[in-house]
């Protein structure tokens, strides 16, 4: 999902990771459980503590408390096949999912403990991390205490992939299996069975979602039996590739997709871009509440619902969505961002400058430079707010943290 912006960081995007272990996903499945949930209590206090150490750099937290391979054993227990053959994908695919995995975190410089959910017995942990571009994903952590001591993660839900990483892992050795040959498919039904048989053709489906070659993938896709047509990976792939060239077939897969996974969010993540950049900024702001509601709350996506909002013509409804943002976080550039792009929408020069200042009090970002170095400034620099402005003396601009609350999620499924 990205959203056009208005100030100085160009595009907003929830990042497709394109690691191995987020590679690709079976219709939905639940976790795999913990032996024995955390309380709340005790899952706010691990969240705060991981994201201190996260936005200090220290991946660890996370990746010392995630067996690849233990979970990858059980995400295949069930599965029939050859005992050797599932033991050597599991060797490779821990090894390549690690390394995937530390590089993943390691490129976000921003890390944000929504809360600990509380609407089933799963519990878990969710998290916002942002990438130096903007790009924003979100992660539950399902974790269970260790005998050793401590917390140990038993399954991960990646929000753009909509599936937990067990699910992933399934769908991938499925996949693999196919490479083999189609005997597998006989002990299996449905979908995996599908998946084994036609694994030839969902490897050239996602060469094509890949390459971006949306007729090349529509007209594929056509082909494929109905259960595959129906896993939600390959749904919302087709969903996205529909929406860029055959609107109408759009249509009918929308219909598919609520139908088949009413409360998932994956359209709205596919056609928020497309609403905003096709200036339908009330199908554009619902998409972002609903996604917001599915996190549990989240100040980055409420100030995006905020620039669509007043894009709409709600101006005031949308730049309070904003300032709540900035006020709850004041190390979140999106929030400033919003209100800027808000002003320079209104041509409210005063009100440009003062956020500027703001942002030079909170974020470690001169704006000076970047105002005089972005076009959308122009007006307001040749305004005499902004001549006012730049007459200022520049100050040595430091991050100002708050320190770091929480707010409860409810991150589904």
């Amino acid at each position: 999902m990205r959203a056009q912006r208005s100030g100085w960081f160009g595009w907003l995007q929830i990042q497709w990771l394109t690691c191995l272990f987020m590679g690709a996903t079976a219709l939905a499945q639940s976790p795999l459980l913990p032996a024995t949930p955390l309380t709340v209590e005790a899952a706010q206090s691990l969240g705060t503590e991981w994201e201190v150490l996260l936005r200090k750099g220290e991946v660890t937290a996370i990746t010392s408390r995630l067996d690849l391979r233990a979970l990858s054993e059980k995400a295949l227990s069930s599965l029939p096949g050859d005992d050797e053959a599932r033991r050597e994908f599991i060797t490779q695919y821990a090894a390549g999912a690690s390394a995937a995995y530390q590089h993943t975190l390691r490129g976000f410089v921003h890390f944000r403990f929504l809360g600990a959910v509380r609407t089933n017995a799963a519990g878990g942990l969710v998290f916002r991390a942002l990438l130096p571009d903007g790009s924003a994903n979100y992660y539950r952590y399902v974790v269970e205490p260790r005998a050793t001591g401590g917390a140990g993660i038993t399954d991960v839900f990646v929000l753009p992939t909509g599936e937990w990483m067990s699910a992933t892992i399934r769908w991938l050795y499925l996949l693999s299996e196919g490479k083999r040959g189609p005997a597998l498919a006989a002990k299996l039904s449905g979908a995996e069975a599908d998946l084994v048989r036609h694994a030839a053709a969902v490897e050239r489906l996602l060469a094509y979602q890949q390459q971006k070659k949306h007729p090349e993938f529509l007209e594929a896709y056509r082909g494929l039996p109905v259960a595959l047509r129906e896993d939600r990976t390959l749904l919302q792939m087709q969903l996205a590739a529909s929406l860029a060239v055959e609107p109408l077939e759009f249509g009918v897969a929308s219909q598919a997709w609520g139908r088949r996974y009413p409360s998932d969010p994956g359209l709205d993540l596919v056609a928020f871009e497309k609403w905003s950049a096709r200036g339908e900024p009330v199908l554009a702001a619902s998409a972002l509440g609903r996604l917001e509601e599915f996190v549990g709350g989240d100040h980055y996506l409420r100030a995006l619902r905020g620039v669509q909002l007043a894009r709409a013509g709600q101006v005031d409804a949308g730049k309070r969505l904003a300032e709540d943002a900035v006020l709850a976080e004041p190390d979140l550039a999106t929030g400033y961002d919003a209100l800027l792009g808000i002003a320079i929408r209104a041509r409210n020069f005063a009100e440009i400058a003062r956020v500027l200042n703001d942002v030079a009090d909170h974020l470690p970002i001169n704006p000076r430079e970047l105002a005089q170095s972005q076009p959308q400034y122009a007006d307001f620099l040749a305004s005499a707010e902004g001549r006012q402005w730049l007459s200022r003396k520049p100050e040595i601009y430091t991050p100002r943290r708050r320190p770091i609350t929480t707010a409860p999620a409810a991150l589904a499924p």
